[in-house]
């Protein structure tokens, strides 16, 4: 087998590991700006978003080693994709959905509550708004090997809060900060079978994020968008916890 095979190989391999592995990935990247779209029925798709994440490994394979809900693995990752979709449901309430590869779909509601909404373009007006978010992921995955299979049911739910505070410079710029905080709890069922006969094992746990995000919107032209922002945080499962300091961008278009 040549070089080539050989990438091959160990692409296959990491593969299949990642694959087994139990993850709780927390996104750092917000991109909560407190102005709300304004007019109703108005709508914004973000296509791509660019941010970083605290991660914790509850187990690296959950066939050979079951979840460890006490001891996870920390590590920090930068480069993960995500999209986002929203619609304004008044002039001072939108409804978003974000979605993040590997990590929990979210529901977010906003409600600005100070200034006027990006409709209006109100230069040198200061803007607040409150946001909430709700999310949920579940994934089941099973192997077999010599008979055995095993099966590791997981779910995780997600509970969000935002504030964010902002001041828009003129029509095209937007200075936002926003101290936020998201809570997850996930829980699951190890379910192992030998000659038919099953053996079943549970285990649930909560982690946690704390952050504070400093970010700027502009507006460069028509209808596209461009949010660019830097986040410290402070997340932790169990007695495990880490800080870290993330840089995100966002962009999409209104229509």
């Amino acid at each position: 087998m040549g070089f080539g095979g050989n990438r091959w190989l160990v692409f296959l391999i990491s593969f299949t590991l990642a694959s087994c592995a139990v993850n709780l990935k927390m996104p750092t990247g917000r991109f909560d700006s407190p102005e709300t779209m304004g007019i109703q029925g108005s709508k914004e798709l973000s296509l791509l978003s660019v941010q970083g994440s605290q991660d914790f490994e509850l187990t690296r394979d959950f066939y050979t080693t079951p979840v460890d809900t006490g001891n996870p693995i920390q590590s920090q990752s930068y480069l993960n994709y995500g999209a986002k979709g929203a619609v304004a449901l008044s002039p001072s309430l939108d409804l978003s959905f974000k979605y993040l590869v590997d990590a929990q779909p979210m529901f977010q509601i906003k409600h600005q509550f100070l200034g006027e909404p990006l409709s209006e373009h109100v230069e040198r007006q200061f803007s607040a708004a409150l946001i909430f978010g709700l999310g949920y992921a579940e994934a089941s995955p099973s192997r077999t090997v010599s008979g055995i299979t095993i099966t590791n049911s997981h779910v995780t739910e997600v509970l969000d809060v935002a504030l964010s505070l902002g001041y828009r410079i003129d029509k095209s710029w937007l200075f936002y900060i926003s101290p936020w905080f998201t809570f997850y709890h996930f829980k699951g069922e190890r379910e192992r079978t030998e000659l038919l006969v099953p053996t079943l094992s549970e285990y649930s746990g909560s982690g946690r994020i704390l952050g504070y995000s400093v970010g700027i919107e502009w507006l460069p032209i028509g209808r596209a968008v461009l949010r660019v922002e830097g986040s410290y945080t402070k997340a932790g499962v169990a007695q495990n916890s880490e800080t870290g300091f993330f840089v995100g961008a966002q962009g999409g278009f209104f229509f």
